[in-house]
């Protein structure tokens, strides 16, 4: 079968050139005259990506590619419209709204969670993984493994997120591992003038997207350091159970070629996706999912790996010490990490599952 898709950006085709990464591209990469034209022959089929509708006007299917439209459309001269939210699906987008386009044969290719279930609905959480990998520019670090540890744990946080929006769970979270290790417990400094919230800031010039590739040398410098997920666990800010992880998870699991240790942050919903998958953070290893405390699991996990730091510093006498130990004790899940990053990039266990809905 050929299969031909119209697409616009990155984000529209990101997904796709995952699911069919074990295909073979067929294009001219120095022909200006190509104008954005590939094949991917994939298992006996052919998959036509272009800009252009015309290229594809003469394949079996032809199908529209989108990852953030106004409105869910069904495209007139396409068999279906295949949506894939590089975020959290969008306010706009109402249930009613993604049910009635589903109905209709269309997909949605989703990081994000959505409080109903459908068969054109495919959701894969560890997708957003892949994506930042490739649009923040994350392939371009290479990793020495050669540091000291100057610090017990390390953090990046504001009182004030960079948008302008407070996260008081973040600052309660910051203000409790605070009161356990005092300075043991380090926050990365940033520049902090005027011009500089002016520059970063979101709402006027967001120069502080460019910190996404700020690479792994301050977090190399702590023992081991804490990563807040976007949604908490609480779920504070997320928009009708629409939950995703983001790159933050992503640079927690890649700098484990590093060898730095991470403690994670986020909603307890992707916890079994991520175990399930082999991945591997240090609180995972005081973990309970059954505790039902107020403060929730992943919570208590963390209070519980602080204060695990706190009493081997206690014990042990030094950063270096407490980290060589923790490298002998845990490392086998760092090398791990790594090893299972790489096999995800490669290697879309949904692949056949996506390509069986485009093909129907």
């Amino acid at each position: 079968m050929k299969v031909g898709f119209n697409y616009g950006s990155y984000g529209d085709v990101s997904f796709l050139l995952y699911v069919m990464t074990q295909g073979k591209i067929h294009t001219d990469f120095y022909d200006p005259s190509a104008n954005k034209r590939f094949e991917i022959h994939h298992q006996g089929d052919v998959f036509l990506f272009s800009p252009n509708y015309e290229d594809i006007v003469d394949c079996d299917k032809k199908i529209k590619l989108v990852s953030n439209d106004n409105q869910l459309t069904s495209y007139k001269d396409y068999d279906k419209t295949i949506v894939t939210p590089v975020d959290s699906i969008r306010a706009g987008y109402t249930n009613e709204d993604i049910q009635r386009f589903l109905d209709q044969g269309n997909l949605f290719l989703s990081m994000s969670t959505i409080s109903f279930e459908h068969k054109n609905f495919v959701f894969y959480p560890l997708f957003s993984l892949v994506y930042h990998y490739y649009q923040l520019g994350y392939k371009f670090l290479n990793f020495y493994q050669n540091s000291n540890k100057h610090n017990l744990l390390g953090i990046y946080h504001r009182p004030t997120h960079i948008g302008g929006t407070r996260y008081p769970r973040r600052n309660y979270i910051y203000d409790q591992v605070k009161a356990q290790l005092g300075d043991d417990f380090v926050c990365y400094p940033s520049p902090s003038t005027d011009l500089d919230l002016l520059l970063d800031s979101y709402r006027f010039f967001g120069q502080w997207y460019n910190t996404h590739i700020s690479s792994y040398t301050d977090y190399s410098t702590s023992v081991a350091n804490i990563i807040f997920e976007t949604f908490d666990s609480h779920g504070t800010y997320c928009y009708d159970s629409r939950l995703l992880i983001s790159e933050k998870t992503l640079k927690a699991l890649l700098f484990s070629k590093e060898n730095i240790f991470f403690i994670w942050y986020g909603h307890d919903t992707f916890i079994p996706h991520l175990k399930d998958h082999g991945f591997w953070f240090l609180n995972f290893e005081f973990y309970d999912a059954k505790n039902n405390s107020e403060d929730t699991a992943v919570f208590d996990s963390l209070i519980k790996t602080t204060e695990y730091l706190r009493q081997l510093k206690t014990q042990l006498g030094g950063n270096e010490t407490v980290y060589k130990y923790l490298l002998e004790k845990y490392g086998k899940h760092l090398e791990r990490n790594s090893m299972l990053f790489d096999q995800l990039i490669h290697q879309c266990s949904i692949s056949d599952q996506v390509i069986s809905l485009i093909k129907q």
